[in-house]
Protein backbone atom coordinates (compact mmCIF):
# COMPACT_ATOMS: atom_id res chain seq x y z
CA UNK A 1 0.00 0.00 0.00
CA UNK A 2 1.39 3.30 -0.95
CA UNK A 3 2.16 5.51 1.97
CA UNK A 4 1.56 9.45 1.27
CA UNK A 5 4.08 12.06 3.06
CA UNK A 6 4.53 15.45 2.31
CA UNK A 7 7.49 16.81 0.03
CA UNK A 8 8.55 20.00 0.51
CA UNK A 9 8.80 21.41 -3.39
CA UNK A 10 10.30 24.93 -4.63
CA UNK A 11 8.15 26.10 -7.61
CA UNK A 12 8.95 28.66 -10.26
CA UNK A 13 7.01 29.54 -13.24
CA UNK A 14 7.82 31.72 -15.97
CA UNK A 15 6.14 33.06 -19.43
CA UNK A 16 7.83 31.04 -22.61
CA UNK A 17 7.08 34.36 -24.59
CA UNK A 18 5.24 37.68 -24.66
CA UNK A 19 2.22 36.69 -25.47
CA UNK A 20 1.89 34.85 -22.64
CA UNK A 21 -0.05 31.72 -23.77
CA UNK A 22 2.28 29.27 -22.40
CA UNK A 23 4.31 28.96 -19.50
CA UNK A 24 7.28 26.87 -18.27
CA UNK A 25 7.23 25.33 -14.69
CA UNK A 26 10.30 24.35 -12.92
CA UNK A 27 10.17 22.15 -9.33
CA UNK A 28 12.83 21.41 -7.50
CA UNK A 29 12.88 19.51 -3.90
CA UNK A 30 13.88 21.61 -1.22
CA UNK A 31 13.13 18.27 1.26
CA UNK A 32 15.94 17.39 2.61
CA UNK A 33 16.53 21.41 3.16
CA UNK A 34 12.86 22.07 5.09
CA UNK A 35 13.24 18.85 7.13
CA UNK A 36 16.75 20.06 8.55
CA UNK A 37 15.22 24.04 8.99
CA UNK A 38 12.41 22.30 11.43
CA UNK A 39 14.60 19.91 12.73
CA UNK A 40 16.69 22.96 13.45
CA UNK A 41 13.60 24.92 15.26
CA UNK A 42 12.81 21.71 17.21
CA UNK A 43 15.84 21.78 18.74
CA UNK A 44 16.36 25.80 19.49
CA UNK A 45 13.24 25.31 21.21
CA UNK A 46 14.52 22.53 22.83
CA UNK A 47 17.75 24.59 23.74
CA UNK A 48 15.64 27.63 24.57
CA UNK A 49 13.56 25.92 27.14
CA UNK A 50 16.70 24.07 28.93
CA UNK A 51 18.63 27.35 29.55
CA UNK A 52 14.84 29.13 30.84
CA UNK A 53 14.39 26.66 33.44
CA UNK A 54 16.40 26.39 36.22
CA UNK A 55 17.69 22.84 37.08
CA UNK A 56 17.83 22.37 40.80
CA UNK A 57 13.85 24.02 41.54
CA UNK A 58 12.37 23.96 37.92
CA UNK A 59 11.16 27.52 38.17
CA UNK A 60 12.46 29.81 35.67
CA UNK A 61 16.32 30.34 35.06
CA UNK A 62 18.59 34.08 35.77
CA UNK A 63 18.14 34.14 31.99
CA UNK A 64 14.02 34.01 31.95
CA UNK A 65 14.35 36.50 34.23
CA UNK A 66 16.71 38.81 32.43
CA UNK A 67 14.37 38.23 29.49
CA UNK A 68 11.36 39.45 31.04
CA UNK A 69 13.23 41.85 32.48
CA UNK A 70 14.34 43.77 28.89
CA UNK A 71 10.29 43.31 28.36
CA UNK A 72 9.66 44.80 31.02
CA UNK A 73 11.52 47.50 30.39
CA UNK A 74 10.69 48.06 27.24
CA UNK A 75 6.97 48.60 27.77
CA UNK A 76 8.11 51.22 30.78
CA UNK A 77 10.26 53.17 28.39
CA UNK A 78 7.31 52.62 25.79
CA UNK A 79 4.90 54.43 28.70
CA UNK A 80 2.65 51.31 28.00
CA UNK A 81 0.71 51.20 31.11
CA UNK A 82 0.98 47.95 32.73
CA UNK A 83 0.75 47.04 36.80
CA UNK A 84 3.54 44.64 38.25
CA UNK A 85 5.35 44.31 41.32
CA UNK A 86 8.47 42.21 41.92
CA UNK A 87 8.84 39.97 44.79
CA UNK A 88 12.19 39.17 46.19
CA UNK A 89 12.27 35.91 48.34
CA UNK A 90 16.22 34.50 49.62
CA UNK A 91 16.44 31.58 51.70
CA UNK A 92 17.54 32.61 54.88
CA UNK A 93 20.76 30.71 56.27
CA UNK A 94 21.58 29.04 53.73
CA UNK A 95 25.64 29.16 53.77
CA UNK A 96 24.70 28.23 57.30
CA UNK A 97 22.85 24.96 56.59
CA UNK A 98 25.69 24.30 53.59
CA UNK A 99 28.49 24.60 56.03
CA UNK A 100 26.63 22.39 58.85
CA UNK A 101 24.79 19.86 56.86
CA UNK A 102 26.28 19.88 53.77
CA UNK A 103 25.19 21.14 50.37
CA UNK A 104 22.87 18.52 49.42
CA UNK A 105 20.75 19.68 52.20
CA UNK A 106 21.10 23.23 51.07
CA UNK A 107 19.64 22.32 47.72
CA UNK A 108 16.91 20.52 49.81
CA UNK A 109 16.05 23.97 51.35
CA UNK A 110 16.31 25.63 48.43
CA UNK A 111 13.74 23.22 46.66
CA UNK A 112 11.47 23.48 49.39
CA UNK A 113 11.67 27.23 49.10
CA UNK A 114 10.84 26.91 45.58
CA UNK A 115 7.33 24.60 46.46
CA UNK A 116 6.38 27.24 48.51
CA UNK A 117 7.45 30.19 46.82
CA UNK A 118 5.45 28.80 43.79
CA UNK A 119 2.48 27.47 45.69
CA UNK A 120 1.33 30.38 47.30
CA UNK A 121 2.15 32.73 43.61
CA UNK A 122 0.22 29.63 41.93
CA UNK A 123 -0.17 32.54 38.68
CA UNK A 124 3.07 34.08 38.64
CA UNK A 125 6.30 33.31 36.90
CA UNK A 126 9.08 32.46 39.41
CA UNK A 127 12.86 32.97 38.73
CA UNK A 128 15.93 31.57 40.79
CA UNK A 129 18.28 34.22 39.97
CA UNK A 130 21.39 33.49 42.19
CA UNK A 131 21.67 30.29 44.92
CA UNK A 132 19.06 31.27 47.16
CA UNK A 133 17.11 34.23 45.74
CA UNK A 134 13.96 33.85 43.81
CA UNK A 135 12.19 36.47 42.16
CA UNK A 136 8.56 37.10 41.34
CA UNK A 137 6.35 39.07 38.88
CA UNK A 138 3.31 39.75 39.73
CA UNK A 139 0.69 40.20 37.10
CA UNK A 140 -2.83 40.66 36.42
CA UNK A 141 -4.96 39.08 39.36
CA UNK A 142 -1.86 38.10 41.63
CA UNK A 143 -1.33 41.87 41.50
CA UNK A 144 -4.38 42.38 42.49
CA UNK A 145 -4.09 40.30 45.28
CA UNK A 146 -0.96 41.19 46.22
CA UNK A 147 -1.46 42.33 50.02
CA UNK A 148 -2.84 38.91 50.33
CA UNK A 149 -0.21 37.14 49.06
CA UNK A 150 2.57 38.95 50.71
CA UNK A 151 1.33 38.30 54.19
CA UNK A 152 0.89 34.59 53.01
CA UNK A 153 4.66 33.90 52.59
CA UNK A 154 5.27 36.06 55.64
CA UNK A 155 3.05 33.53 57.76
CA UNK A 156 4.31 30.53 56.25
CA UNK A 157 8.00 32.07 56.48
CA UNK A 158 7.31 32.48 60.12
CA UNK A 159 5.20 28.85 60.69
CA UNK A 160 8.92 27.11 59.06
CA UNK A 161 10.90 29.15 61.39
CA UNK A 162 9.09 28.10 64.06
CA UNK A 163 9.16 24.62 63.47
CA UNK A 164 12.71 25.00 62.88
Amino acid sequence: MFQASPVYVSMKVDYLDDRRDSILVGISSIDAQMRREIEYAKALKKTRELVDKDPLTGTKSKHAYKTMEEKLNRRIIAKIPMEFAIVVCDVNNLKVINDTLGHKAGDYWIKDASRMICSIFKRSPVFRIGGDEFVVVLQGQDFKNREKLLNDIRNRSKENKEKG
